[in-house]
């Protein structure tokens, strides 16, 4: 882990929160790693799923979640996985490893329990700099630990790109999953996204994190609503507005007397020509 210095933060319309100093994984969870949480029992233990079960309104039992939680061939463990295990060419990759869907995640740091990380305090450790272009986006997987030179100011690597990760933070029924995914374009690192904690998609992940510096402010881990407007209840505008909004677009219709300033047909492919108006 590394450590990320506390101090006012702000995201979002979220309220302004002092945030203490806390401890953040290095890297993201790997599936190596998540194959100690599955051999031990992780999936048969209810005392490491604190969180309801929640899904489209209705409250699951224990027993009824975890029977949605299965891999390619039926056993308990991340959806692409298979046999109970990772499949081999996957062994050293940083992707996907069952979040146990939006519940307290313990038992990977052995003693050192480790839970999701708040939106606000994910923010903070990232910070949007040149690491976006030397991380993982617009690829067909994920990369191996530690392989790109995508860092943040306080050493953690793939905070962006690679695979989104899950935070604790509702949404309605949803919750923040950020940093965008392998397959996204890199604008996806500071989008506010925000999915059912029952998606299983291959580029969904977790990082983890530990308080340092005495008990987190409760506003870390409060919902944060998407601010999104639903145009089917929008009212129209009256014509006479419609026609000030329409004035804005209107042009005159004049002859723009194009003309060719180059013509390239050198390639057996194409043809490039320049015209100006």
């Amino acid at each position: 882990m590394v450590r990320v210095s506390g101090g006012p933060f702000q995201w979002g319309n979220a309220p302004a929160v002092e945030l203490p100093p806390y401890l953040l994984d290095k890297y993201e969870v790997t599936n190596l790693e998540f194959k100690k949480f599955v051999d031990g029992g992780g999936y048969r233990k209810p005392e490491y799923w604190k969180e309801p079960f929640v899904k489209e309104g209705h409250t699951l039992t224990w027993e009824q979640a975890v029977q949605e939680f299965r891999d390619r061939t039926g056993r308990p463990g991340p959806a692409t996985w298979e046999l109970e295990t990772i499949r081999k060419a996957r062994m050293n990759f940083r992707e996907w490893c069952e979040l146990v869907r939006g519940r307290g995640l313990r038992g990977i740091r052995g003693q050192e329990p480790a839970h999701r990380l708040p939106v606000v305090q994910r923010r903070r450790a990232q910070h949007f700099a040149d690491n976006v272009r030397l991380s993982n986006f617009s690829s067909n997987g994920p990369v191996n630990v530690g392989s790109l030179g995508g860092i943040s100011p306080y050493g953690s690597y793939d905070m962006a790109g690679n695979v989104k990760e899950w935070c604790w933070n509702r949404s309605g029924g949803r919750r923040y999953i950020l940093g965008g995914g392998y397959n996204e374009a890199g604008y996806m690192f500071v989008d506010e996204d925000a999915q059912s904690p029952f998606g299983r998609l291959p580029t969904y992940g977790i990082r983890l994190m530990k308080n340092i510096g005495g008990s987190p402010p409760e506003a870390l881990t409060r919902p944060i609503e998407q601010l999104t407007r639903d145009f089917t209840k929008e009212k129209p505008v009256p014509d006479q507005v419609f026609n000030i909004y329409k004035a804005f677009y209107a042009y005159d219709r004049t002859d723009l007397q194009p003309h060719v300033e180059s013509v390239d047909d050198t390639s057996q492919y194409w043809r490039t020509r320049t015209d100006h108006l």
